[in-house]
């Protein structure tokens, strides 16, 4: 389990999202996907990753 506080002050910040809609945040460092895409079909994985594309291209 990843301890927020442990990771100081302004360096992460911690979102719940429906990985299959478009991503809210833009031009971000990271995304971070952890145990989820083994439980989804090829479509729907398809889907979540390209949102993350569109996300993480800088504007």
């Amino acid at each position: 389990m990843v301890n927020p506080s442990a990771l100081g002050e302004d360096s992460m910040v911690f979102r719940a999202h429906g990985f299959f809609k478009p991503q809210p945040v833009k031009d971000a460092d990271l995304f971070l996907l952890r145990m989820i895409m083994h439980d989804w079909g090829s479509s729907h994985v398809i889907t979540s990753l390209k949102h993350l594309r569109e996300a993480s291209i800088p504007r």
